[in-house]
C-alpha cells in the first residue's frame, strides 16, 4: 500500500474543512441550494482544497475506484489514539487521498450546477465526507484540535456560538 506523508497542520485543516462541508450540507437541507452556493463563494472552494491535496501528495491521477471508508471498531479507535500519541509523522494511503479528492470534486460539481441537487445525493455525499473525516482523519489529530475543528464556521451556523473561520486553519499553510 502506497502512503503519502502529510504535515500535521494540513491534516487539521483538512479535517476542519471536511467537518465544515458535513455541517453545511446538513444545514442545506433546511434551506435553499442557492444559499449554500452563495455561501461557498465566500469561503475556500472545494476545488482549491482538492488541487492542493493532489499537489501536496504528488498524485498524478485520482484513482479511488474501489475504495470505501468503513466503520472502525472501538478497539481500532483506541489503537489509533495511542499511535497518535507517539507518532510524529502522519500518513494517508494513496487510496484515501484519492477518495478525499473525489468527494471534494463531487461537492464542487454540485456547487457549480445551475439546478437544485437531489437531496438524496446531498445526503449521500455528506455521509461519505463525514465517514472519511471521522474514521480516517479524526484519530490522526489531538483531541484539542478536534474540539477546535468542531467549532468551525459553516453554512447557517448559529450566530450566538463562538465559531472559528476556516481561514484560521490555513495560516501556517501555503494555500
Amino acid at each position: 500500500m502506497k502512503r503519502r506523508k502529510f504535515e500535521y497542520d494540513f491534516i487539521v485543516f483538512l479535517f476542519a474543512y471536511l467537518i465544515q462541508i458535513d455541517f453545511s450540507l446538513d444545514r442545506s437541507l433546511w434551506s435553499s441550494w442557492k444559499e449554500l452556493q452563495e455561501y461557498y463563494r465566500t469561503v475556500i472552494p472545494p476545488r482549491k482544497v482538492a488541487d492542493y491535496l493532489q499537489l501536496y501528495s504528488n498524485l498524478e491521477q485520482v484513482e479511488a475506484q474501489d475504495f470505501t471508508v468503513k466503520e472502525i471498531s472501538a478497539l481500532k479507535k483506541i489503537e489509533l489514539s495511542i499511535i497518535r500519541l507517539f507518532s510524529v509523522n502522519i500518513y494517508l494511503s494513496v487510496d484515501e487521498v484519492s477518495y478525499c479528492i473525489k468527494q471534494l470534486l463531487t461537492f464542487q460539481e454540485y456547487l457549480a450546477s445551475r439546478s437544485e441537487v437531489d437531496k438524496f445525493e446531498i445526503e449521500n455525499l455528506r455521509a461519505k465526507v463525514s465517514l472519511f473525516a471521522h474514521n480516517i482523519l479524526k484519530y490522526k489529530i489531538s483531541r484539542r484540535d478536534q474540539k477546535k475543528c468542531f467549532r468551525i464556521e459553516h453554512f447557517l451556523s448559529n450566530n450566538m456560538l463562538e465559531v472559528i473561520k476556516i481561514e484560521d486553519f490555513t495560516k501556517t499553510l501555503k494555500m
